[in-house]
């Protein structure tokens, strides 16, 4: 769900927003010594211990543990989810992954297939709509500890906003397809999931009416 437009971002594409984190990255090496003395061989010539590397594979799933375990942290701590089991949080972990977006990038279209949402960890954003004279109304500007976006939830599964970065922005993406799955199997995260963004979606489009009869 924030590159052609309805997708992750407006500048990327899908597979490059799924890529793996650490497919590029480098063995992890260790200076290790090449030859010591050993503890049995007193007085005698030394012996050469040529060095064992840490597994690529193994250092990769160390590194990506320790990301994990970081994002699981700033999802636990967003304000947006205050009060929430410890399980659903982690059900939630396991849809997220974390993104950037530059200023000025298009995050979504109103009108757009809305699949996803995000909590903005740094940064801001605005809430933008379409007026009947086709000029873009401020809905509202988001920032750190806001949640964007609502749409993913609900039918017909439409943006009714669109979204752009206002600057540099770090946010946490949740994949809303899967979610939705989820929220199927069970029903008390289901539960725990909606009441927090109905909540949301009563503000927004308070806020729309109010911005929408300003600009008429």
């Amino acid at each position: 769900m924030m590159t052609p437009r309805g997708q992750f971002d407006s500048r990327r594409s899908s597979a490059e927003l799924w890529r793996d984190p650490f497919a590029d990255a480098s063995a992890c090496k260790p200076e290790l010594p090449t030859a010591f003395d050993h503890p049995q061989a007193a007085g005698s010539k030394a012996k050469k211990v040529q060095p064992s590397a840490i597994p690529v594979e193994t250092s990769r799933r160390m590194r990506g543990q320790a990301v994990a375990s970081m994002q699981a942290s700033l999802i636990a701590e967003h304000p947006f989810l205050a009060g929430m089991k410890p399980a659903h949080v982690h059900i939630l972990s396991d849809c997220a992954m974390e993104t950037e977006f530059a200023e000025s990038q298009l995050i979504f279209c109103e009108g757009d297939l809305a699949n996803r949402f995000y909590l903005i960890v740094d940064g801001s954003v605005a809430l933008e709509s379409g007026a009947r004279d086709g000029r873009k109304v401020l809905i509202e500007t988001l920032g750190r500890g806001d949640v964007l976006g609502w749409s993913w939830l609900f039918p017909p599964y439409y943006w009714h906003f669109g979204a752009l970065a206002l600057k540099p922005t770090r946010a946490i993406f949740f994949y809303g397809t899967r979610l939705r799955a989820q929220c199927d199997e069970d029903h008390d995260f289901g539960y725990e999931l909606i009441k927090r963004m109905t909540s949301v979606v009563v503000r927004r489009l308070q806020s729309a009416r109010e911005r929408m009869a300003e600009a008429n």
